[in-house]
């Protein structure tokens, strides 16, 4: 091979430095680095008078079981997802269900002749489906308004009136009736769910940190998203935090402030293969292949069909020392792509360059560039005095 003239050894050096992970990061802070989140739990062995009282324990909870009662109106109630039972509201017409909700508020939405609930018998109220993105105007608009109690239900309709807006309650309900597709409910208990409950500020810092992030103002969102976690949040509400503050992060090149937030999301939520497949990407980055490895293939269990996933655990593969394997996941990328995929060809000069490969690195690189010519950390590998 001929000897490569100073332009691709100014290339490769610029390649080098970044994959090895070094003068990335934007921010120097020092912040307590994340353990692996894939990491075996250490098991604490028990001596044998601490599981002989866990023992009597678990029989006196199942004996007081055996004896619980529960009212006769919240026997027998179907677990199912409300997003099912806005979907087709005819199927669950008539029939005991139970669902998590958002409380909304107190309303004043009635139909006559539409529907079965009167003004002067039954409360009225709002709600979104627990779990709903309330700082997304998709998330509010999920709204359902259609919520009734019995004015009878006293005990219930007083706990309804102290519920704080965004409340989380677990419901017992039967669908009364339907019109234009959308079902009217009668809620006959409910529970708040005990967790720490949304209020109006973490919102808005939340609100304003996916805004600003969509806008590519990462410094703003990061401010904001850092800020809502100074409050008591729900664990599924941490959990995007994280996520958004993550992507933040690494658009900013602060990689393991990255991949810190991306360990508290994949703690919280494993089944997140966008989070995975960055977490892999960053863990590269940072020249820690083996945790990428777990990632990726977490990912690429997930989701099969994958292309980004291949591609990250054919680098964390070939990293790890085996070139063969990387190449194949590469190329299994490349093909479930239609040779389509920018870091499938990013990543196949990285193990180019593994094997001192400089211009066959080089070609990958242009053509990951022509595939997306707006990506800065491309240029920035390939060098810009191409």
């Amino acid at each position: 091979m001929a000897k490569p003239n100073g332009s691709v050894t100014a290339c490769v050096s610029l390649l080098a430095i970044f994959f090895a992970g070094v003068g990335l990061q934007a921010s120097d802070e020092l912040f307590v680095e994340m353990p692996n989140p894939f990491a075996p739990v250490a098991v604490h062995k028990e001596s044998r008078g601490a599981r002989w009282r866990h023992g009597f324990h678990d029989i006196r909870k199942t004996w007081d079981k055996y004896f619980e009662v529960y009212p006769e109106e919240l026997d027998g109630f179907e677990p199912v997802e409300y997003s099912r039972v806005r979907g087709d509201p005819a199927f669950f017409l008539d029939r005991k269900i139970r669902f998590e909700l958002y409380f909304g508020k107190i309303g004043s939405f009635y139909r006559p002749v539409v529907s079965p609930f009167q003004e002067d018998t039954y409360v009225n109220f709002s709600a979104w489906p627990y779990g709903a993105p309330l700082w997304t105007k998709e998330g509010r608009m999920e709204v359902h308004p259609l919520f009734y109690i019995d004015k009878r239900k006293k005990d219930v309709v007083d706990k309804l009136m102290r519920l704080p807006k965004f409340a989380p309650i677990h419901v017992w309900a039967e669908v009364r009736s339907k019109s234009d597709n959308t079902p009217w409910i009668e809620i006959l208990a409910f529970e708040t769910l005990p967790e720490p409950f949304l209020d109006e500020t973490a919102l808005r810092q939340i609100e304003m940190g996916y805004v600003q992030l969509g806008k590519k103002r990462h410094e703003l969102s990061i401010t904001a998203l850092e800020s809502s976690l100074q409050q008591q949040l729900p664990v599924n509400v941490e959990r995007e935090v994280y996520t958004m503050l993550a992507r933040g992060y690494y658009e900013q090149r602060s990689l393991m402030l990255a991949r810190n937030a991306l360990a508290n999301a994949i703690l919280r939520d494993k089944s997140n293969v966008q989070n995975l497949i960055l977490l892999a990407r960053t863990d590269l980055r940072l020249n820690r292949p083996d945790e990428a490895q777990q990632a990726a293939e977490l990912a690429v269990t997930l989701e099969p069909a994958s292309a980004t996933a291949h591609a990250e655990l054919g680098l964390a593969l070939a990293m790890l020392g085996d070139i063969r394997a990387g190449y194949k996941e590469v190329e299994y990328a490349q093909k479930l792509a239609r040779n389509q995929l920018p870091e499938a060809h990013r990543n196949r000069a990285m193990i180019a360059l593994l094997e001192n490969k400089p211009t066959e690195a080089l070609k990958e690189l242009k053509q990951a560039i022509i595939l997306r010519p707006t990506d800065v950390d491309l240029k920035l590998e390939i060098g810009l005095g191409f």
